[in-house]
């Protein structure tokens, strides 16, 4: 017989922003490992309905989880399926068919060079949205997180975590402006029915004196050409991150006693693949 678990969420099982908190992430992924089907009953929601429609909404709850088959659910689910996942894979392509992110970032490389100034640790890479949709399975996003990524460039992770999860807001944050620019493009290709977040932003400037670490619940960071520096500061980030809170990174293991490794594997990338590692805050 499966193990069921209702648990009555209050206030504080929650951020401030409305997403389940780091503690209660935890704790869910723990009861489920245990073999556990655990259920939600927000307050939010709670309080919401008339006193008559709870006792309806319970029994919808219990029955999502009942064998056999299932009664609708209260809520959609916080991932696509496999063929809404092809569809919106398709839609993130097609947003960028338009868009050379190599050859935007070689002219705005030729044009610093030519003005004399060249930045350190900066080196173009396109995320394969395929792939990169797998590395996203690996942290469970759930609905209402958010996602945020460090050095965005065109735009291709934030895109593609909006079209299949249910975040609250996908933020990029790109320093170079062409790419900025470029991935303002591929957003306006993309039609708002494609887009599963809430909220997508895609910001100018410094990825690293943006508050990533108070903001993501999944942070998505390509360490292939940054310096020890910048790594360095990206780890005493990761100590400011909610208990629970999930890191996805590139080429490199972090070196980080509040992170925990949850998977590594070579996925494809840009034009050849890299190594992705995938970490949980503890």
């Amino acid at each position: 017989a499966s193990r069921l678990a209702l648990e009555v969420d209050g206030p504080h099982h929650f951020t401030s922003e409305g997403a389940p908190s780091g503690a209660t992430r935890l704790k869910r992924r723990q009861l489920r490992a245990l073999g556990w089907t655990v259920l939600s009953v927000p307050h939010s929601e709670w309080a919401r309905r008339p006193e008559p429609a709870r006792a309806e909404w319970l029994r919808q709850l219990l029955a999502s989880a009942a064998p056999g088959p299932p009664a609708p659910p209260p809520a959609p689910p916080a991932a696509c399926g496999a063929a809404s996942e092809a569809s919106a894979l398709r839609a993130v392509a097609a947003a960028f068919a338009q868009v050379d992110g190599y050859g935007v970032a070689r002219d705005a490389k030729r044009r610093q060079r030519e003005s004399g100034v060249y930045l350190e640790g900066i080196q173009y890479g396109e995320v394969d949205p395929s792939a990169f949709a797998k590395a996203l399975g690996w942290v469970s996003p759930a609905d209402g997180e958010r996602f945020v990524d460090l050095g965005s460039g065109t735009g291709k992770a934030v895109l593609t975590a909006a079209a299949l999860h249910r975040f609250s807001c996908a933020t990029g944050v790109e320093l170079l402006e062409p790419l900025h620019a470029a991935a303002q493009r591929a957003r306006a290709a993309l039609p708002p029915e494609a887009l599963r977040a809430a909220e997508v932003r895609l910001l100018c400037g410094d990825a690293f004196k943006h508050p990533w670490a108070e903001e993501g619940g999944v942070v998505f960071c390509t360490l292939t050409c940054l310096t020890d520096e910048a790594i360095a500061a990206l780890e005493r980030g990761c100590e400011r991150l909610p208990r629970g809170a999930r890191l996805i990174v590139t080429t490199r293991e972090l070196k980080c006693h509040c992170l925990r490794l949850l998977r590594r594997e070579k996925l494809p990338y840009g034009k050849g693949s890299l190594l992705f590692l995938a970490y949980e805050r503890v």
